[in-house]
């Protein structure tokens, strides 16, 4: 059956099996986002001036080739790419995806519309999903004058070892088995899967040299896409290794000599990182010996790729979850033209196997972005040996994660949480996930997140691989972390200048401190900041107020202010800052809303409940003058009600009766805020 398009339209639904798609007459196809187009046969745009198809949704050739008639005109095809902007948030990110299932199934050129990720005003990262892409090719794309290529590789014609030149070479090209940047060479290719940094300085715009590229901008990059199977072309098809260090260890950074330099003159201390070796002070430095590399298993089992496809691929589907310490995607998210951006890395970490994720959900990569990945296991000894992403159309999928698209929604997408979470708990094996996402935000900038987890099975007051560090340059704009915390609450000593994207604690663990830092530069002093959140229930978002357990309570601490407040899905907490502070914010778990005389001590400034003796009571916030209380047994039945209560007292709850679960109705009555809390005896 052949389907001929003839007019302007949209593609609502999946074609049957045996179809043939073929665009012809002056068609404009376009497929909306989240609308599948199936093919079993071929797909063909035929030569007409004003024929096109632009892809927002998936396109799937199970086994026909597609077809370009017009080999010249390669915006014929099209994988289109948008933004749309959501106030205090990264912008939603839609973008069209193609898969080919059969190799050498592509005859003629399209084009990917994409944004490149960034991680700095000097650095940007790039990618290519087409075959043969050269360097004239990328030019075309970002509108650029004719780069030069000033370096040569080493052991070639290494002319920038130890030079000012090598600053002035444009592309390099990640060496995963030699942990090390070679510089991308005028005679080669972008070979599909490798990780290439732009030096944006030296990328000139084409119509005036004096100005760089615009890295900002939505670029449309043209070429022949890359199929699974098809050896792209600059190498052989290979599964990726994980490189093994020689033990006289000259050739991978770990094992150098303190202040040990790769091949080209490069310090390893001035570019290496590694965020899963959280075990680390600080970063790889001149200072860093080699026993505490070893013992944090410094950049093992870590390689940094790029998504060789026009789809997204599934992770879980390239290697073993319970093989991965974490996996990681750099870049930058710019919130306005005119705010300061920030270097962020989003990703999960898990700590043993069946111990499940913590913290952003990278399972699905997007087409030509970078990640990372980080293996259990030592340099000689890892538990993946190799990693097919070439070989197989398997990983390739259209699945996109529900709380990031393309890393940019940072959970915009609220999923609702599934009924009776913790009666699934009798075929899940997986230890329990409380975790809080801490997002600052200022008027409609978002400026960063951090994640605390709390779990039977996660350590306190220890660096673990369950942790997960922030880029080094976080420093660098106004940014939001976490702090190694103490056993006993508190900043760890030594430990002051660590930030944290993921900190874990023990459900066990009630009342320990864990320090929250902000970085707050120059430009940003004395604007007012907002403190937001999302919870988690193991990798679940929630949507009503807390978790499942009403035992189970993550608290917001601003010892400046002396206040406390409870972190749900409804949580925002104001303050201005005019200086950075590593020591001003905490957060810390408690299992149990009813703690001791002592435990309330920590509870300065919220209005909760507490166990005295037998006897429960309720603490008044201390800004509180006359409240009301009303208490509610399990079946809803009025138990007592009493108004105009002095909130500067402790007020003893009348709860002596057989109900084992009472529900605690708490109001301000000269502010009308009203607080819910439960009790189970």
């Amino acid at each position: 059956m052949k389907m001929k398009f003839i007019s302007l339209f949209f593609v609502v639904g999946l074609f049957s099996a045996y179809s043939q798609i073929t665009v012809t007459g002056g068609a404009k196809v376009f497929i909306g986002k989240e609308t599948l187009v199936y093919s079993s046969n071929d797909v063909t745009v035929t030569n007409h001036a004003d024929n096109k198809v632009t892809n927002r949704g998936n396109i799937r050739i199970a086994s026909g080739t597609l077809k370009l008639d017009d080999k010249n005109k390669p915006e014929k095809f099209i994988l289109d790419y948008t933004e749309t902007p959501v106030t205090g948030q990264n912008p939603i990110i839609d973008y069209g995806q193609l898969i080919i299932n059969e190799s050498k199934a592509v005859d003629g050129k399209i084009t990917v519309r994409k944004k490149l990720r960034s991680a700095n005003d000097d650095y940007a990262y790039f990618g290519t999903p087409f075959n043969g892409f050269t360097h004239t090719d990328f030019e075309d794309a970002v509108g650029a004058k004719e780069l030069e290529f000033v370096c040569g590789l080493f052991a070639v014609n290494n002319n920038c070892k130890g030079s000012a030149k090598w600053n002035l070479h444009p592309i390099f090209v990640w060496n995963n088995d030699r942990f090390r940047s070679d510089p991308f060479q005028e005679n080669s290719v972008f070979i599909p899967g490798k990780y290439h940094v732009i030096r944006k300085n030296q990328v000139k715009d084409k119509t005036d040299n004096t100005k760089a590229v615009d890295f900002t901008r939505i670029f449309s990059f043209t070429g022949t896409p890359y199929v699974a199977g098809i050896p792209p072309i600059g190498t052989s098809i290979n599964a990726i290794t994980f490189p093994k260090r020689v033990k006289d260890g000259y050739e991978i950074g770990i094992n150098h000599p303190k202040k040990g330099k790769n091949e080209y003159g490069i310090y390893y201390y001035t570019y290496l990182n590694d965020p899963f070796a959280s075990a680390l002070q600080t970063t790889y430095d001149q200072n860093t010996d080699n026993e505490t590399l070893n013992t944090a298993r410094f950049a093992d089992g870590l390689l940094y790729l790029t998504n060789p496809y026009t789809s997204n691929i599934d992770i879980s589907k390239l290697v073993d979850y319970d093989k991965v310490i974490g996996v990681g995607s750099e870049g930058r998210i710019s919130q306005k033209a005119t705010a300061k951006s920030r270097t962020v890395q989003l990703f999960f970490a898990t700590t043993s196997p069946g111990s499940g994720a913590i913290g952003d959900i990278v399972k699905y990569i997007p087409p030509m972005t970078n990640f990372f990945i980080k293996v259990k296991g030592t340099y000689d000894n890892f538990e993946v040996a190799n990693l097919d992403l070439f070989g197989s159309s398997n990983i390739q999928t259209f699945t996109r994660s529900s709380l990031i698209d393309e890393f940019g929604s940072g959970g915009s997408t609220v999923a609702q949480k599934p009924a009776g979470a913790k009666a699934a708990k009798s075929v899940n094996t997986e230890p329990d996930r409380y975790q809080v996402n801490l997002k600052l935000n200022s008027g409609d900038v978002l400026y960063g997140n951090t994640y605390v987890a709390a779990g039977p099975d996660l350590p306190t007051g220890t660096a673990n691989e369950a942790e997960a560090r922030n880029n080094d340059n976080i420093i660098e704009a106004t940014s939001i972390y976490t702090i190694h915390e103490a056993q006993t609450g508190g900043i760890a000593p030594g430990y002051e200048d660590s930030k944290l994207y993921i900190n874990v604690i023990n459900t066990d663990a009630a009342k320990v401190a864990v320090p929250v830092g902000v970085n707050v530069i120059e430009e940003d002093k004395g604007k007012e900041f907002v403190f937001t959140s999302d919870l988690r229930f193991n990798q679940v978002p929630l949507s009503e107020s807390n978790f499942d357990n009403p035992n189970a309570k993550f608290y917001f601490h601003d010892k400046k202010a002396n206040k406390v407040k409870e972190i749900d899905t409804d949580f925002s907490y104001a303050v201005t800052l005019n200086e950075s502070t590593n020591d001003r914010f905490e957060i810390f778990w408690s299992e149990s809303t009813m703690g001791n005389e002592e435990d309330i001590q920590a509870l300065k400034g919220l209005t909760t409940i507490y166990k005295s003796g037998n006897e429960y009571k309720v603490r008044f916030d201390k800004s509180w003058k006359k409240a009301e209380v009303t208490v509610f047994s399990i079946l809803g039945q009025l138990i007592s009600s009493q108004k105009s209560i002095d909130a500067q007292q402790d007020y003893l709850l009348p709860v002596h009766n057989s109900s084992s679960l009472y529900v605690v109705v708490i109001v301000n009555e000269l502010t009308g805020e009203k607080i819910t809390k439960k009790i189970v005896k």
